[in-house]
């Protein structure tokens, strides 16, 4: 798993990425240059919050890159053509998984 500083993050920028994940609440929105790996910086911020929280992490890929294994969180991947239809029906599942889940 690529961690922030393997994908040339620097001590400022990552200390965002950690208070990010101290958030109990919000929306965070990551966008990135074209041709940017957005799935690595995804996955590093996945396993950050995997490694300092116990909650559960739901991934919807096409495909999926990086295999997050349990720390402190539940984490379940989901492949869009392989273990859902589309995107819709894997937030379907993802609100009957989760108790209390708004999608």
């Amino acid at each position: 798993m690529p961690s922030f500083y393997d994908l040339g993050f620097v001590d400022d920028e990552v200390c965002i990425f950690e208070k990010i994940v101290e958030a109990e609440r919000g929306l965070v929105i990551i966008s990135c240059d074209f041709f940017t790996d957005v799935s690595a910086t995804l996955a590093a911020l996945t396993d950050l919050i995997n490694e300092r929280r116990q909650c559960y992490i739901s991934t919807i890929d096409s495909p999926i890159e990086y295999l997050h294994r349990h720390k402190k969180s539940v984490v379940v991947q989901k492949e869009i053509g392989t273990d859902v239809a589309d995107c819709g029906t894997a937030l379907q599942r993802i609100k009957q998984e989760i108790p209390g889940a708004v999608v």
